[in-house]
């Protein structure tokens, strides 16, 4: 994920934008009080079209195996992205 933000061509203000948009301010909040930021634990689509591989540490994250990720529920249609 540095890689994609350290990128000189990454606007932070699209993404910032879209975590204010998606994400609700109070777990915003929450996140910072740990100092850090809403992209690592929130995908955006910003974020996903800039690096579609973070869908594989977004699915490792919140403990989702491949096959119950890419094969079956409502995720099913991003295994194009991988």
């Amino acid at each position: 994920m540095k890689k994609t933000v350290d990128d000189p061509a990454f606007n932070l203000e699209i993404l910032n934008g879209e975590l204010s948009s998606y994400v609700d301010s109070e777990h915003l909040k929450r996140l910072a009080f740990f100092g850090l930021r809403g992209e690592v634990c929130f995908p955006v689509p910003y974020l996903l079209t800039r690096n579609p591989y973070l869908l594989g540490y977004y699915r490792l994250l919140y403990g989702f195996s491949c096959k119950a990720f890419y094969d079956q529920g409502p995720f099913k249609r991003f295994k194009g992205m991988v």
